[in-house]
């Protein structure tokens, strides 16, 4: 003890400034960690909650979209024109059928941009072998396509159904289990795969993760990646 201080004594003011500058430094230091090390975790923890408010507000929103969008289908499955054409068709003139076809084709358009998660809608009658598109327009088309279409109504186990890689919101009149019994009309809203994707890459651009969106049931559904999309497995 005595060697000690002597030796403090001894020391010259250089290195008594240096240990007190160390004893000064180090506790300040440490204290400079831990604050940096709290406001890191405060930090990460506030991102966290904001990304969750923002998925949470993407779900809300998307729900909202698909619930109008259903709703749509729903509204214009009861339209004049839409419901009544196949029953009348064989009492109007050439010129009335495809007046009526190119007004079906004009609300098809109006449906369409009412939702950026919309790619198209169609309508298609059996009884003429016409098929209505908002995107491609009116054209001819086989049994097959308007039957492979109907086979898949609700096969998502719920209003959607997915065909061809895609996805639809379906409605047929009248409704009939028998798919090969050919309905009056069949009106689908086919969902943007893009628009879908977008979406999800925005949202893992700003949360800094993968974000994958799922229609349906484990063994029966869709799934959508920010990059990709493909059958859930």
């Amino acid at each position: 003890m005595r060697f000690a201080v002597g030796g403090w004594k001894n020391a010259s003011i250089v290195v008594k400034l240096m240990i007190a500058f160390v004893l000064v430094i180090l506790p300040l230091y440490g204290i400079s960690i831990m604050i940096t090390h709290t406001s890191s975790k405060q930090m990460q923890t506030e991102v966290e909650k904001a990304h969750e408010s923002k998925l949470y507000f993407y779900h809300n929103h998307l729900q909202f979209e698909l619930e109008r969008m259903s709703g749509l289908v729903t509204e214009f499955s009861f339209d004049e024109t839409m419901s009544t054409l196949s029953t009348r068709a064989a009492i109007m003139s050439r010129y009335e059928v495809t007046s009526s076809l190119n007004n079906i084709h004009n609300k098809l358009g109006q449906i369409m941009v009412t939702s950026p998660y919309i790619s198209d809608v169609v309508y298609y009658v059996p009884a003429l072998h016409k098929r209505v598109s908002a995107v491609d327009g009116i054209r001819n088309v086989e049994d097959t396509e308007w039957k492979d279409l109907l086979a898949t109504m609700g096969n998502l186990n719920g209003e959607l159904s997915y065909s061809d890689d895609n996805l639809y919101f379906l409605k047929s009149n009248p409704y009939n289990m028998n798919h090969e019994e050919p309905p009056n009309f069949i009106l689908g809203i086919r969902l943007s795969a893009e628009e879908l994707k977008h979406r999800l890459q925005q949202l893992a651009e700003t949360g800094g993760s993968d974000i994958t969106l799922s229609f349906g049931e484990q063994h029966n559904c869709k799934r959508y990646h920010r990059k990709h999309q493909n059958p859930c497995k």
